[in-house]
């Protein structure tokens, strides 16, 4: 199984390799002559390349273009951003916090992670107002302008299947 695992993750890396010096992108053919894989192998290692933010996919015709991706993982943002950042869920729910957050209210992820944004009574965010705000969003958004003297930003995310860490 470790031997099996070593293998995939070698494969990753030869394809985001190959990925480096092709910034115009690769189909599953192009990367799969490339390394020397079959294209079936090569495209499962995209999809999960892709799925953990590391590639980009696009449509060119009938083909899929793979490159590089040009974006910041949002655990990257959350470090650091010296915002106060709760994540929710579509039912409201708190999924992540960046430590800023947890470092102004006071709290550990353990104890705001899987309650509602009302339950966690946040100061500022659990208002009337704001949670009437919160309420009304759609998919995912940021609010930077909840009245108050302080500034929170929110970003609201419906992520299926989010991990806690």
């Amino acid at each position: 199984m470790l031997i099996h695992m070593q293998a995939e993750h070698d494969t990753q890396a030869r394809i985001l390799r190959a990925l480096r010096f092709r910034p115009k992108g690769m189909t599953i053919t192009d990367a799969a002559k490339q390394i020397g894989a079959t294209r079936s192998a090569v495209s499962k290692h995209l999809e999960i390349l892709r799925i953990a933010g590391k590639v980009d996919v696009r449509q060119s015709g009938n083909a899929k273009v793979y490159s590089l991706a040009r974006r910041i993982p949002m655990s990257a943002f959350l470090c650091f951003t010296k915002n106060l950042i709760p994540i929710l869920d579509g039912q409201q729910r708190i999924v992540q916090a960046n430590d800023q957050c947890l470092r102004h209210l006071r709290r550990t992820k353990d104890e705001l992670i899987g309650l509602t944004i009302d339950e966690a009574a946040l100061p500022v965010v659990s208002t009337p107002e704001a949670l009437m705000v919160i309420g009304g969003l759609e998919r995912e958004q940021v609010i930077a302008d909840i009245p108050d003297r302080r500034a929170y930003d929110i970003l609201i995310r419906e992520i299926a299947g989010l991990r806690r860490e």
